[in-house]
């Protein structure tokens, strides 16, 4: 909504193809990030930089995966999964509140 509002006020049509607006300008491009991804980005930026420096906020974020292995029961780090054949075996097996439903 923003770039069909911005665009036509710097003399370029608002229905002008995704490719040539955030495409590269290298590429005849007009080199606009896509929000979207651009926000994400920042996001996962930010959160990753409080784990690396250990601050405060990172360590609310390591105690919230801690506490996430702790509920669903894995022996793995959340952000790294383990292979697809140990899943449906771990999932069914462990003594979590998922095991206890799955076994209900």
């Amino acid at each position: 909504p923003i770039l069909k509002a911005s665009l036509p006020k710097i003399g370029i049509v608002s229905t002008l193809g995704y490719d040539f607006i955030h495409g590269s300008p290298a590429f005849q491009g007009l080199g606009i990030p896509e929000l979207y991804h651009l926000t994400y980005a920042k996001q996962i930026e930010f959160l990753l930089d409080h784990l690396w420096k250990l601050t405060n906020t990172g360590h609310f974020i390591m105690m919230a995966i801690q506490e996430f292995i702790i509920e669903t029961g894995t022996l793995h780090q959340p952000l790294s999964p383990p292979p697809k054949s140990h899943i449906s075996q771990r999932l069914s097996t462990n003594n979590t509140w998922f095991g206890a439903l799955h076994n209900y």
